[in-house]
């Protein structure tokens, strides 16, 4: 059973002839009757419901006693175990609403990005960057895919945090001379091959894309390459984007450098031991 953090869900069953209902949960030390306290509600119903789970409650495992009535004795359930997800939302996007002139690369102005989270802005390599109101622009892309000419994204978690990024949402625009085709590719592979791509409308409207990323439990930086191609005229822009995903604190479990151990003393001439 998966729920998100922070959200709510329930476990239900379906069964006849039941007299009563006990929902019981196991940490890895028995099963325990569960109260309608806290996160719990309908412990004693069919459904069982779970508000505001924690991430620490992943692997719990819960299970119904259904007991029937006299002479018949109790049944449980089948054992269903619990799975908490983080929950993905913006944590990098950038409207980008400047005049053309104050558009320039690394363009970082009006972005918004989440805690804990160190980004590039947007960066143009190869090609040359050129003035449009509400958009950054930029031509003298290749007909063909050139390795050497992209935009980039670079998102960095910082020390002590995990980055997850799990798909970006982008809209792009081509004059009716430029690029007509796009591909994307990311640093996982060392841009080895796309994780998308597409044939590009070559239009007066920008066309909206959503490319799954996937990139899970980093440590360090992601780039996110994006490649125009198709025309070597014309002009190509990222009209607006959002990251989605997740920063979440690092786990650091205690660790014991020094087990306690048995000693001994004399007190009052007796010999006394501990342990």
């Amino acid at each position: 059973k998966s729920i998100v953090e922070g959200g709510t869900d329930t476990i239900s069953i379906l069964a006849s002839n039941v007299a009563s209902y006990q929902w019981q949960v196991n940490d890895g030390c028995g099963w325990t009757n569960l109260t309608n306290v806290g996160k719990y509600s309908g412990t004693t119903t069919k459904t069982l419901t779970i508000s505001n789970p924690t991430l620490d409650m992943t692997s719990l495992q819960y299970q119904v006693v259904l007991s029937g009535n006299a002479p018949c004795t109790s049944l449980n359930s089948n054992v269903v175990t619990l799975t908490v997800n983080i929950p993905s939302g913006s944590i990098w996007s950038n409207p980008i609403t400047d005049g053309g002139s104050s558009i320039y690369s690394p363009y970082t102005n009006g972005q918004s990005k989440a805690s804990n989270l160190s980004v590039s802005g947007v960066v143009l390599v190869g090609a040359s960057r050129t003035n449009a109101n509400d958009r950054f622009n930029s031509n003298g892309w290749s007909s063909t895919l050139d390795f050497g000419k992209y935009i980039s994204f670079t998102l960095t978690p910082a020390s002590g945090y995990v980055l997850n990024v799990s798909n970006l949402n982008i809209n792009l625009q081509s004059s009716g001379a430029g690029p007509n085709a796009i591909a994307f590719r990311t640093s996982l592979d060392g841009f080895g091959s796309n994780i998308y791509s597409s044939a590009h409308a070559q239009s007066a409207s920008p066309e909206e894309y959503n490319v799954a990323i996937n990139a899970t439990n980093l440590t360090s930086a992601i780039e996110v390459r994006l490649y125009a191609y198709g025309s070597a005229a014309g002009t190509f822009s990222v009209n607006d984007f959002n990251f989605s995903g997740s920063v979440v604190a690092v786990c650091t479990p205690p660790t014991i450098d020094v087990q306690p151990h048995d000693i001994s003393a004399c007190y009052n001439k007796f010999k006394v031991e501990t342990s």
